[in-house]
């Protein structure tokens, strides 16, 4: 369910000239007009809607987190924030959550049904109110998650704005609060008795080179593989550390990491994707293989950094993610603004 060529080429076209405005300060306005048209030509589906059903036997309100499938934008951890952030929205108003990556499809939903079911989110996650689709929609009062023009808006990025602004201890008591499904679990467990086997481990998560050459607007600036391996040199000269976990896409950076550390380098999987930077792609967008085995590759990722002893990182979502789930003997991670 990838989108096609030419969503894709339309799609960087406009995020080309946003990135472009962005850096443009006397801008701002020609930007926030090109916004609202960009909503009502591209993305009228996608808006706010709210469905009364008067026959129905209760009065509860659910409401709907509708998937959105625009390339790789967003990954699985970014996603999953969402999702938390939109719990916690729903128990401030008293409404229960229903993720649907089914009717509405993201970049990991295939054609087929994973453990049973075609819902992109249950492959990975189960529903944080335990509801069937039968029960989300069968209640009284519906709300379709999307954009607005309304005061309080209350689209994806607002939500997780609202959430972040949460204190920290509450936000890992809400991310804990989502429950991984058994069979990944399983497949962590696995991995990390075969690859860790008692060994003190240091976890690396590195973002890929198309961001340190891009420079996206108001995305964090990531740090190069230089910056990162000489914070590795002293987490290696300091603690007592046998083997390095490193977690990456970006081929030419395992290779790096290779050639310096040996043996001592290791990865779950390795699946991994080049960057041309003459291409007008991003990395994440170079992956053909089936979208529910990256996901659960990312994921289990993840899961296994939260399984070393110690964490060197950038600013991502995917750190944020290990950091909220995982206590470290000691971490790191690079706060150097955004770009």
């Amino acid at each position: 369910m990838r989108p096609g060529g030419g969503f894709l080429k339309i799609h960087n076209l406009k995020k080309n000239v946003f990135l472009l405005l962005y850096q443009m300060p006397a801008a701002k306005y020609m930007l926030k007009i090109l916004s609202v048209c960009n909503l009502i030509c591209f993305h009228w589906q996608e808006r706010r809607r709210v469905r009364i059903r008067r026959n129905a036997g209760n009065r509860d309100t659910v409401y709907i987190l509708r998937g959105k499938n625009d390339g790789n934008m967003k990954g699985l951890a970014a996603r999953l924030y969402e999702v938390v952030s939109a719990v916690y929205e729903c128990e401030q108003h008293g409404y229960r959550l229903f993720v649907d990556y089914e009717k509405f499809p993201c970049q990991y939903s295939v054609d087929r049904k994973i453990h049973g079911v075609r819902n992109a989110w249950e492959y990975y996650f189960d529903q944080p109110f335990h509801l069937t689709p039968e029960e989300a929609y069968g209640a009284y009062r519906v709300i379709y998650s999307g954009w607005s023009f309304r005061k309080h808006r209350d689209d994806a990025g607002r939500l997780v704005s609202r959430f972040d602004r949460l204190p920290a201890l509450r936000q890992k008591q809400y991310v804990s609060r989502i429950m991984i499904k058994e069979h990944i679990l399983d497949k962590v467990m696995e991995l990390e008795k075969k690859m860790f086997a008692g060994r003190k481990v240091l976890g690396v998560l590195v973002r890929g080179t198309d961001y340190v050459i891009r420079k996206p607007a108001n995305h964090p600036v990531q740090p190069s593989v230089s910056q990162v391996m000489e914070k590795m040199e002293e987490y290696l000269s300091a603690y007592p550390i046998d083997r390095i976990f490193l977690v990456t896409e970006d081929e030419e950076i395992f290779r790096k990491m290779k050639d310096v550390y040996g043996k001592r380098v290791f990865c779950s999987d390795y699946h991994f994707a080049s960057f041309h930077p003459d291409r007008d792609v991003w990395l994440a967008d170079c992956f053909t293989d089936d979208p529910y085995e990256r996901g659960f590759r990312y994921l289990v990722r993840l899961l296994l950094l939260c399984g070393c002893d110690y964490f060197i990182g950038g600013r991502t979502t995917g750190s944020r993610f290990v950091l909220d789930r995982a206590e470290f003997l000691e971490k790191y991670v690079f706060d150097l603004g955004v770009y």
